[in-house]
């Protein structure tokens, strides 16, 4: 009777582990992470929204799942954490102008295999930014510029990543976030600072 005792307290405490792990996204591995983007500028040349700096950032973060709520986070925190950008405001849905810079981010199903040691994933966003906050070209194949309008960028973030460890899937998932959201702020930052 002692011992099925202990193997019950034995098992509860190990649920009790694992769950509390799991609730807070742990992680401990060793990670290779390729982070490729594309962007497109477009500009009519010299205008005033070439010159804001931190007016803030309506952003709209497209995608399902846990993944896509992990990147509105990380893209949330890293962009009021960079000077140039300020302010986030998160919407649902893309206005027609924005108040600030406009992001829009689309999130494509990312190709995942999860275990507790092993992990890999590719991922790609759609970027579309407006530094003047004009948002009503980002549905438009071609773009048609007026004079004044811009810089407006296009491009995309597409991230690979191989990791060994232990992990709980929602630690996996924020890694995969932090890493995506780093690329997308890293390619709007030298927008923003004009190199």
């Amino acid at each position: 009777m002692k011992t099925r005792n202990i193997l019950v307290i034995a098992a509860v405490a190990c649920a009790l582990v694992l769950g509390g792990l799991w609730l807070l996204q742990f992680r401990m591995l060793r990670s290779h992470t390729v982070e490729e983007h594309t962007i497109a500028t477009f500009s009519t040349g010299s205008n005033e929204a070439s010159t804001r700096r931190g007016v803030g950032v309506d952003l709209v973060v497209a995608g399902q799942g846990a993944l896509a709520q992990q990147l509105r986070r990380a893209l949330v925190a890293q962009l009021e954490a960079t000077p140039a950008f300020g302010q986030v405001t998160l919407l649902d849905s893309a206005p027609e102008r924005a108040a600030g810079f406009g992001l829009i981010v689309e999130l494509a199903e990312p190709q995942l295999l999860w275990t507790p040691v092993y992990a890999r994933a590719t991922s790609t966003a759609k970027v579309t930014f407006s530094m003047d906050g004009n948002l009503s070209w980002c549905d438009q194949a071609a773009v048609a510029m007026q004079p004044g309008d811009g810089p407006w960028v296009r491009g995309e973030v597409r991230l690979t990543d191989t990791s060994w460890g232990l992990s709980t899937l929602p630690g996996y998932r924020r890694l995969l976030a932090e890493s995506l959201a780093a690329g997308i702020v890293k390619g709007l930052t030298g927008v923003v600072n004009g190199s």
